[in-house]
């Protein structure tokens, strides 16, 4: 028997591909954020070892590695994990976003749930359940 096939929803596609500013095309229509993402550079925190593509992000030298993104607002913190998502469910991970604004965790336990709640809105059911075991 086959594993099904993991998809997001069609709602959180729409997050992932909107790029938060309205950009229009001559003729009509908008631009979407893999239309326009570049992959910034990165430095690994204490690593000292310069900087890397953010896109290697999944690479396995780096995927295992705990991940914080920093920066000020308005820095495309959010627009790297929006194409990190898309990605990473490409290459089998199961991505699940996390807007600390909106669910934040007053103890370590909550952090779980809060996890699973975004599941169920970002994948579809059939996925959803596939993701929170």
């Amino acid at each position: 028997m086959s594993s099904p096939k993991i998809e997001f929803s069609s709602r959180f596609i729409n997050f992932l591909y909107d790029p938060g500013i309205r950009i229009g095309r001559p003729g009509g229509g908008g631009v979407t954020l893999p239309e326009i993402f570049v992959f910034p550079e990165v430095e690994p925190f204490g690593s000292g070892a310069g900087t890397i593509s953010s896109s290697l992000l999944l690479d396995p030298v780096y995927a295992w590695s705990p991940l914080v993104v920093m920066g000020p607002e308005d820095s495309g913190k959010t627009s790297l994990l929006k194409s990190l998502a898309e990605k990473a469910l490409g290459e089998g991970y199961l991505p699940v976003y996390l807007d600390g604004r909106e669910s934040p965790a007053a103890e370590p336990g909550e952090v779980p749930e809060a996890a699973r709640a975004a599941a169920e809105a970002q994948y579809t059911p059939e996925s959803a359940a596939v993701v929170n075991g």
